[in-house]
């Protein structure tokens, strides 16, 4: 039994000290967003539509992370939502979304973040998620809690009714999604108490483990809009999951809320997406 508590106690160690990393890297490269933002001609092209913008930020921020994981990890994997893609040997691979929130910055809406999860052996287990804007850092590790700028976040209360909940609604920009999100959003206007649109799948999450939301659907997201962000709204107490009980989350479609939030908010989204296929 001794064995196992070191066992368990080391892991944590090590989990601490990779969460240590991704913090270190997310505030480096956000002082890269902060550049960027106040740069009078951004050069923005685009990827999949007219509206998945990318800029020179994204690949430098891209860079930066990049450069520091091949020089601390050497034998890690990486996954980056703008092109890069190497195996690793470890059983960890980094997944990094540069700056989420590409189309909030073009805009200067001061609403991106940079987000670096680290999955272990296929399961989401650290991540970091920084927004220089605000300078808030939020980052977990499993079984460690979830933290905001060095302060343990509280568990999220249990319950709460969904004609009281803020929900956050966040996706990408093919036509499926955006049908499906239309008839989860019309559900969430007339059923839930307030609805919010940030355009960034991993700050949502955050705010969920924050308590500024009490729920968020997603849908047409990526896994490194995901990665770092449903570690931490789960290091606070809150539920991420796909449509159905007990699933994962993908990037076609996830959902994340309070415990006591998440049946009825499945509910909802069951339903809509029913509604779709009448």
């Amino acid at each position: 039994m001794l064995r196992g508590q070191l066992l368990r106690a080391g892991l944590a160690m090590n989990l601490i000290a990779i969460r240590a990393e991704t913090e270190s890297m997310a505030r480096e490269a956000g002082g890269l967003l902060l550049s960027g933002a106040a740069a009078t001609n951004r050069e923005v092209t685009t990827k999949s539509s007219v509206m998945d913008v990318v800029t020179e930020t994204d690949k430098a921020s891209e860079r930066l992370i990049v450069s520091r994981i091949t020089a601390a990890f050497p034998d890690d994997g990486i996954l980056g939502e703008e092109g890069t893609s190497r195996p690793g040997s470890t059983g960890r691979r980094w997944i990094i979304d540069p700056l989420d929130g590409t189309a909030n910055f073009v805009r200067g809406r001061g609403t991106s973040v940079v987000s670096i999860g680290v999955e272990i052996d296929g399961q989401f287990a650290v991540g970091s998620v920084y927004d220089p804007f605000r300078d808030e850092l939020f980052s977990a590790a499993t079984g460690t809690g979830a933290f905001r700028n060095g302060q343990r976040l509280p568990n999220r209360p249990a319950e709460l009714p969904l004609d009281r909940a803020c929900v956050g609604l966040v996706g990408g920009y093919a036509s499926w999604a955006r049908t499906e999100r239309a008839a989860v959003a019309s559900e969430l206007l007339l059923r839930a108490g307030d609805m919010r649109y940030s355009g960034s799948a991993a700050l949502d999450l955050c705010h969920v483990a924050a308590g500024r939301l009490d729920a968020s659907y997603g849908n047409g997201c990526w896994v490194w809009d995901l990665a770092a962000g449903a570690v931490i709204a789960r290091e606070a107490g809150c539920i991420v999951g796909g449509t159905t009980a007990g699933s994962e989350p993908t990037g076609d479609r996830m959902l994340a809320a309070t415990p006591g939030l998440m049946p009825a908010l499945r509910a909802l989204v069951q339903e809509s997406l029913a509604s779709l296929d009448r």
